[in-house]
């Protein structure tokens, strides 16, 4: 019990020195500080950085955007009902899948 104590505090404290390091550049390494906020079981934390890389990656890939967007939702259902911000609501993604003729 005590390593996994000290784990969830060592992927916080990752995560944190992350956002703060990579201020300038928080699209690029979105989805690696998520990693760390959710393995620190932080999910409202975690789902707002997976959408801020699923918005960054979605411009070029969409296909692993919809995976991220997945994942934003799954971190919401384990956050225990904590609202989100509406910046993890997935509407670029609807609007590019509808764009684009994809269909889920």
């Amino acid at each position: 019990m005590q390593l996994k104590v000290r784990r969830v505090s060592l992927h916080l404290a990752v995560a944190q020195v992350m956002q703060t390091y990579y201020r300038e550049r928080l699209d690029e390494f979105a989805g690696l500080i998520a990693y760390h906020y959710e393995a620190a079981q932080e999910f409202s934390i975690a789902a707002q950085h997976l959408a801020r890389a699923a918005r960054w990656i979605g411009t070029t890939d969409s296909a692993q955007a919809g995976q991220l967007w997945r994942k934003v939702w799954e971190c919401r259902k384990t956050s225990h009902g904590q609202p989100l911000p509406t910046a993890c609501v997935p509407w670029p993604v609807v609007v590019s899948f509808t764009w684009t003729g994809a269909r889920a």
